[in-house]
């Protein structure tokens, strides 16, 4: 690459030389002579964006991630086991991963999860607040880092299963999920994170649940809203990720998972799993 300087020079030589000179003398091509010479400002240019390796890597990695289910904490999925496996650098790697969970300082377990469920166009996330014995939280109940990772596992598949995507779906398409049936589970005394982006969450129902339901039409709000709220949560069971892995080249279509209750399992159109922790 020519500097600035050089640049310069091979522009001034054009005043007391032919093209062609300029161009033997300085072994720059004479259509490459002439882009300079139109240009007022030969200084580097400033180049903006995320470099086009980052953008490849962030593919790559979520790829990986949302199919790692419950083995995202373990070794083989650490930033340098996942730079080994693509042969991008560890620091390319670990950009990719963070924009996928939130800083480990910001894990602080009060909530438990206790229901996950998607189908077009919706997704469901449910959280019940953990009462703690005595005025001190507890704190998360597994390693914060544990939890570091399985945010990133359910973000990854969310992404990788192309849910951003579903705004642009057409509002008719075939639905494999009942809506009703989803929105059904949007009861009693939990907190309820919804991603909606065709507006199926019915006012009275949000109305009437007050601030228990939290409804995000934008795909990138709800991710966020998602990674905060799930890294409050004293663990995030194995059995979820895994389900959600299994389901990613479906579109996350079908999911039902929740705490396990001794109840008997219901005919449903969604898939279910209980709350075994890997």
């Amino acid at each position: 690459m020519y500097s600035a300087e050089f640049r310069r020079d091979a522009v001034a030589m054009l005043s007391t030389s032919t093209l062609a000179e300029a161009a033997a003398r300085t072994g720059a091509s004479p259509s490459t002579l002439r882009r300079w010479a139109s240009r007022s400002d030969l200084e580097d240019r400033p180049r903006s964006g995320r470099p086009p390796i980052q953008e490849t890597a962030d593919r790559v990695v979520e790829a990986l991630v949302a199919t790692a289910g419950a083995r995202i904490s373990g070794r083989d999925y650490s930033t340098r086991a996942l730079a080994e496996a693509t042969g991008l650098s560890q620091s390319i790697v670990a950009r990719s991963v963070r924009a996928l969970t939130l800083p480990v300082t910001e894990v602080d377990g009060d909530r438990e999860l206790i229901l996950a469920a998607s189908g077009f166009p919706l997704v469901l996330f449910g959280f019940r607040r953990v009462v703690a014995d005595g005025d001190d939280n507890e704190g998360p109940a597994v390693p914060p880092r544990r939890i570091q990772r399985r945010v990133a596992g359910i973000t990854a598949a969310l992404r990788t299963a192309g849910v951003q995507r579903w705004a642009q779906r057409f509002d008719s398409e075939h639905r494999q999920v009942s809506t009703d049936e989803l929105l059904a589970l949007l009861d009693g005394d939990e907190d309820f994170l919804v991603f909606d982006p065709l507006g199926e969450v019915p006012h009275a129902l949000s109305d009437s649940a007050g601030a228990r339901v939290t409804v995000c039409a934008d795909f990138d709000e709800f991710a966020e809203l998602l990674k905060s709220r799930l890294g409050e949560c004293q663990d995030i069971p194995g059995s979820l990720l895994d389900l959600l892995a299994a389901r990613v080249r479906h579109g996350l279509e079908g999911v039902l998972w929740r705490e396990s209750v001794p109840a008997e399992p219901q005919r449903s159109s969604m898939i279910s799993d209980s709350m075994e922790i890997s």
